[in-house]
């Protein structure tokens, strides 16, 4: 039984409550589309289903961390990446699509206003790659609009870089350039896509990865290995970066829990749980889990601050409530 890590929030002022409900009945159209996906969708043959320890199991439960919000009112932010000059990007998944750029000290500013369902952040020294048409629509139309745009951190020198992605949600960059972007909705309808990857050169391979419904994906540090989270399968695999048909199941999650995005720290494997509320510690090699919090609504991605404005030693988060909090491990 895993045992609940008690923590302090600041709370905001929250969305009215129709538009929570919205968001609710959202992720529940997610959930609804998931379990109507046919048997043709599941994992290839070429997948492993054994994990590298035993998966689904709770350990040790995790020391109490506190929660604070160092921002509100962003609308329905997605996903955050530490912009490398002391503040964090956030990208803001609905109709308008936004970048926006957070700073220590609350203040928001609009970079770009104009990217559609923006999802995934990817930042490479300068510039930083999003991920757009992550739209539920789209995926379950099999519709092929999904684009993955850069932009110099700042805003600046904007370029489309792939475009004919089907609903794109998580985005990694590999070390050789090339980018991987995730499918969370796949009816079978339209386009077929799984993980898709695509080269430096520009070339889309659609299905690089067979896993489906995927969301958020991080690459370990030694570039050898992508972990991807499977939402409603309630699922985190480990790919081989070289050998893409290599998975493997490194641990599961509570029904429903929604793991949504997810990254490598110096705390290790850490994802977020949207419908739970919760980010969490993940070991791959045991396949155990522990909450380091809980009580962070529709918390959709989780990222370390790299110490030049957001702290290296800190989680930052960010919510569909508008809400980006910042968690911090307790003294000692």
């Amino acid at each position: 039984m895993r045992t609940a890590a008690v923590q302090t929030s600041t709370r905001p002022t929250r969305r009215p409550a129709a538009a929570r409900a919205l968001a609710v009945t959202a992720a529940g159209a997610v959930m609804a589309a998931f379990l109507a996906v046919p048997a043709h969708a599941s994992p290839s043959t070429s997948t492993s289903t054994e994990p590298a320890g035993q998966t689904g199991q709770t350990g040790p439960a995790c020391a109490t961390w506190t929660s604070r919000v160092v921002a509100s009112g962003l609308g329905t932010a997605e996903n955050l990446v530490p912009d490398g000059q002391g503040g964090l990007l956030v990208s803001t998944n609905d109709s308008a699509g936004k970048l926006l750029r957070l700073s220590p000290d609350g203040a928001v500013t609009p970079l770009a206003t104009d990217l559609p369902y923006a999802g995934g952040l990817a930042r490479d020294g300068q510039w930083v790659y999003v991920a757009t048409g992550a739209s539920a629509l789209s995926g379950l139309l099999g519709t092929a609009d999904g684009t993955i745009v850069r932009l110099r951190v700042d805003g600046g020198d904007r370029a489309t870089v792939a475009t004919g992605l089907v609903a794109p949600n998580g985005l990694a960059r590999l070390p050789d350039g090339a980018l991987v972007v995730t499918r969370t909705i796949d009816l079978g309808l339209g386009s077929s896509s799984a993980v898709a990857h695509v080269s430096p050169q520009g070339v889309l391979t659609p299905r690089w990865s067979a896993l489906d419904g995927t969301n958020g994906v991080a690459l370990d540090p030694s570039g050898e290995w992508l972990y991807v989270n499977r939402s409603l399968a309630g699922e985190t695999w480990r790919v081989d970066v070289a050998n893409p048909a290599h998975a493997v199941k490194v641990a599961t999650h509570p029904l429903l829990a929604f793991p949504d995005d997810l990254t490598v720290t110096a705390e290790g494997l850490i994802t977020t749980r949207y419908l739970a509320g919760e980010v969490v510690r993940i070991d791959p090699a045991t396949g155990t889990t522990c909450v380091l919090a809980r009580g962070l609504a529709q918390a959709s991605s989780v990222r370390a601050g790299d110490g030049r404005g957001f702290r290296a030693d800190r989680l930052y988060v960010t919510s569909h409530t508008g809400d980006v909090y910042e968690l911090a491990p307790p003294a000692g």
